[in-house]
């Protein structure tokens, strides 16, 4: 009797020891695990999450935007209102070094004309940050060396700050040989990943499309002028009204359906203009007669 709980006994000691040992072992295995995840961010299925660079942001109240990038680029300035984001990388295609230039460029211009031809010359339009670009994109080979040249460019004109804002992207890829078999288009869609994410995180104050956005060149002058109406431009009505180029003045209206067409001139077809107010901002407009449609113009342009 007396072995046989002596057997008992030993037997319950030996799970004791082993279920002390094995708790500790879970417990030390448990905060290993979970050390090594928290380092490695890893989860616990074993699957590497992609760890998020840190990234800054620059604001600018003057101009009224604000962006965020990579915190291992570097953000240049200038005294002319330049900013500028550069990366110079190289890659090998087939043994050959391929170097690449990249460059994210941010024109700020206190002249708000600087932007103006962007918006008849830039086909394209494109939203960033809630706010409509002009757009234009372009590809070019250099002749004289193998190389070629992408680059993307918008402009926008910010109307209550009299001001534009001009951002440029561009990649330079340089080649030691000619290389027909290199698929240009995906290289380039490659590189241009980052700038794009880049430009997803700008933020603008103010959205409202501007002046120069409204005032389609080549547009029926009605149509332009509903538009500026919807969005806070009043027409200015003249105290009196210019026929040929000035050398006339007279108290009846050059048109009675657009009584803000203040002149015309005495040109085939005379330039006539028409003035507009929002607050304390004024804006030109420039017209001509339409040929197709009675009491109508088409806007030609602004100053």
């Amino acid at each position: 009797m007396k072995r046989n709980v002596s057997i008992i006994i030993s037997i319950t000691t030996a799970i004791a020891i082993i279920a002390f040992f094995g708790a500790g072992l879970f417990i030390v295995s448990n905060k290993f695990l979970s050390h090594y995840k928290n380092k490695h961010n890893i989860e616990i299925a074993g699957k590497e999450k992609k760890e998020d660079k840190p990234w800054r942001e620059y604001q600018n109240k003057e101009y009224g935007f604000r962006f965020k990038y990579p915190s291992n680029l570097k953000l240049n300035f200038s005294e002319n209102g330049l900013l500028s984001l550069e990366l110079l990388s190289s890659r090998f295609e087939g043994g050959e070094k391929i170097i690449l230039t990249k460059t994210l460029s941010l024109f700020l211009k206190e002249d708000l004309y600087d932007c103006s031809s962007a918006y008849y010359r830039y086909p394209q339009e494109e939203k960033i940050g809630g706010a409509n670009f002009k757009k234009k994109t372009s590809f070019d080979k250099v002749i004289y060396k193998p190389a070629y040249r992408y680059s993307v460019e918008y402009a926008r004109a910010i109307d209550e700050k009299n001001k534009c804002i001009k951002m440029n992207i561009t990649i330079n890829i340089t080649m030691p040989s000619n290389r027909v078999d290199l698929d240009i288009d995906s290289l380039i869609e490659k590189e241009i990943e980052l700038f794009k994410e880049i430009i997803s995180t700008f933020r603008f104050e103010n959205t409202e499309e501007p002046f120069f956005g409204l005032a389609k060149i080549d547009a029926p002058y009605s149509e332009v002028r509903d538009k500026l109406m919807a969005n806070g431009w009043t027409p200015v009505i003249p105290d009196y009204y210019e026929y040929y180029s000035g050398t006339v003045r007279r108290t009846k209206p050059i048109s009675e359906k657009f009584p803000e067409i203040s002149s015309c001139g005495s040109g085939h077809p005379p330039i006539c203009f028409a003035d507009f107010k929002k607050g304390n901002l004024h804006r030109h407009l420039n017209l001509i007669s339409s040929k197709e449609i009675i009491e109508e113009f088409i806007v030609t342009g602004w100053e």
